[in-house]
């Protein structure tokens, strides 16, 4: 916010503007004055005001309107100056100011000022006032002043440094007696950051240290029982809880909302201002930007695991194991709507939150979310949107180093290179496939749900999100992202998506030779650096003699694949006893494996070898030389 504040008067023509500015700056009334008077300053400190104050007056004249609308649009406060001896500016300022100002600067704070108000009766403008009040939220406050015996002028100066610096508008809703909805998001992820303990209600000592925080006084323990007696009279239990004595969530924001309830928004915004939130009501602390470079993916941290483990347990009031829809709300209760971000970036069509949560991870028959699927879901979020996710954690209440909760991946080719594999814990597989070769089976199969019995064609990408178990017994737990990509889709995941896969897996259908011919034609499309596997889908289809590697699909694949070095193809069937999501995530991460080698590579290679070899028989032979001259 700037050191100084715009404070635009407007009005009728013989209202009163210039009277009332040029009082205040004179501290008396003065008869003859020019009809527009120059711009007056108001120190801070000058009647205890936070800002300074410039006062600018402004012309009535119908030629003036442009300008004058230039300076509406400029304007940090603005005072709308009323004849209150006048019927005809009572009327105007329904009919042309208060539309003007909805018009062109709705988000300014306004104050009303009735002037001439030592010639009429004091209740006069009462009712006017009631209507302004209740048909325009961005009134401030309307207040009845004279330019001519000083009346109230002192308010304005108070009111415009309050509108100023705590509008009440964007917080306090008049018409239903509350906050508004954005604020009291904010005022949960407060509450949050000051439960340290994850009980979901504040101690004393929490309470203590919010009141130090953003006030900078100290709450004694006599205030802290008054605040409690007084939550307990108005909301019982729910404000205040009878086991541990703490102040709940609800009971926050009701505290809260009595503040500005009585006219007191100050608490509220100093409370807001100390988190970094500007009047617009946006959050005005810096938050990371990442910039990937091509192969490079965001991870969880230990840390960043234990947080969200932390907050599954804190919000599983219940201790049943699993979050319902209802934990859910409560848990992103300080997000717009209470929406879980994963719902919300479902709704807005992100290519990889379909279908939405919990179809896409671990949950129990009554789509209740477990441990391990809440933390799969936060983990192909954090993978597939990084910068929305860390925006996320901090609007729950995460009020630490978020650089503790994230790792960056190194590039792929980096990780190759000096390590032979990928460091990492998180792998995204694509299922690439013509149309029924039973993509969507795989995809249930890594959820360990059963799919449809009847063909249903998949029209748009499907991903999914498990953990895998490694090979060894104490492994590290690693996940695996499977994208479903059906035919339709193709052309825009090639040209679009191929950055997020980490392996192309090629399914075809062990009865239909025509769906090998489609994956043979789509592989020579990926990008020639792409790892690939192939995948024999439906072996439970074959004969129970037959074996697979000899027959005549299996050694037209594995011709293909051998011309590029790649893998024989994995047979998989319903009973998934073939350790194929574990064989898909290794493929993606170790070096040498699934990765193509192209005839021309080859050639080079071998081109390259022999010439080396040629190089070095010649030394070698010219050496020889040499020493028998010498000698």
């Amino acid at each position: 916010m700037s050191d100084q504040a715009r404070v635009l008067f407007i009005g009728d023509g013989k209202s009163g503007k210039s009277s009332i500015i040029n009082s205040i700056n004179c501290n008396e009334f003065t008869e003859c004055i020019p009809s527009i008077v120059e711009d007056v300053y108001i120190p801070r400190g000058f009647a205890k005001n936070h800002t300074s104050l410039l006062f600018r007056d402004t012309s009535s004249a119908v030629e003036d309107d442009m300008k004058r609308q230039d300076l509406l649009k400029s304007a940090d406060v603005i005072v709308v100056v009323m004849d209150g001896e006048n019927e005809e500016s009572g009327e105007t300022i329904f009919s042309k100011w208060l539309p003007l100002i909805q018009r062109l600067a709705p988000k300014i704070p306004v104050i009303v000022a009735a002037n001439k108000m030592d010639r009429v009766a004091e209740d006069k403008m009462d009712a006017v006032f009631s209507r302004i009040l209740n048909e325009y939220d961005f009134v401030e406050t309307c207040l009845k002043c004279s330019a001519k015996t000083l009346l109230n002028l002192s308010d304005i100066i108070y009111y415009a440094d309050r509108s100023y610096n705590f509008p009440s508008s964007p917080l306090y809703d008049r018409s239903h007696n509350c906050l508004r909805e954005a604020v009291k998001c904010i005022l949960r992820r407060i509450f949050r950051i000051f439960n340290r303990s994850h009980s979901l209600y504040l101690s004393d000592e929490e309470l203590a240290e919010f009141q130090s925080f953003c006030y900078g006084s100290t709450l004694t323990t006599e205030n802290i029982s008054k605040i409690k007696e007084m939550l307990r009279k108005q909301g019982g239990d729910a404000y205040v809880d009878e086991y541990s004595q703490g102040i709940s969530e609800e009971g926050f924001l009701h505290l809260m909302e009595m503040y500005a309830q009585k006219d007191n928004v100050e608490t509220v915004w100093l409370a807001l201002r100390k988190f970094e939130y500007s009047n617009e009501l946006q959050l005005l602390t810096p938050l990371p930007r990442l910039k990937l470079r091509a192969g490079q993916s965001v991870e969880f941290t230990q840390e960043g695991r234990v947080y969200l483990i932390t907050l599954f347990k804190m919000f599983d009031v219940n201790k049943t194991g699993v979050l319902t829809a209802a934990d859910l709300r409560t848990v992103f209760a300080p997000l717009e709507d209470a929406v879980p971000v994963w719902t919300q970036l479902h709704r807005q069509h992100h290519a990889f939150m379909n279908p939405a949560c919990p179809r896409n991870c671990f949950s129990n028959e009554n789509n209740d979310l477990t441990l391990t699927g809440w933390l799969s879901e936060w983990i192909l979020l954090l993978h597939v949107a990084p910068e929305v996710t860390l925006h996320t954690l901090v609007l729950l209440g995460y009020a630490d180093d978020l650089s503790l909760l994230y790792t960056v991946t190194q590039p792929r080719q980096v990780d190759w290179e000096k390590r032979s594999m990928l460091r990492r814990n998180v792998a995204h597989a694509f299922l690439f496939g013509d149309k029924g070769v039973g993509k969507s089976m795989l995809l249930a199969r890594l959820l360990r749900t059963t799919s449809s019995t009847t063909y249903v064609p998949t029209l748009e990408l499907a991903t999914a999100v498990a953990p895998v178990v490694g090979r060894k017994e104490k492994s590290e737990e690693k996940t695996l992202i499977v994208t479903e990509v059906p035919a339709a889709c193709v052309e825009e995941v090639l040209e679009r998506r191929m950055d997020m896969c980490d392996i192309a897996c090629l399914v075809f259908d062990v009865t239909k030779p025509e769906s090998l011919q489609y994956a043979f034609e789509l592989q020579k499309r990926f990008p020639r650096d792409m790892k690939v596997l192939f995948i024999a889908s439906k072996g439970d289809l074959l004969p129970e003699s037959t074996v697979f590697s000899e027959t005549a699909i299996c050694k037209q694949c594995a011709e293909f694949v051998n011309k590029y070095d790649l893998e024989l193809p994995l047979l998989v069937n319903k009973s998934g006893k073939d350790n194929l999501f574990r064989v898909m995530f290794e493929c993606a991460v170790f070096e040498d494996i699934c990765v193509p080698k192209y005839p021309e590579e080859k050639k080079s290679k071998v081109v390259f070898t022999v010439t080396m070899l040629s190089i070095l028989v010649g030394l070698i032979a010219g050496g020889i030389y040499i020493m028998r001259k010498r000698h």
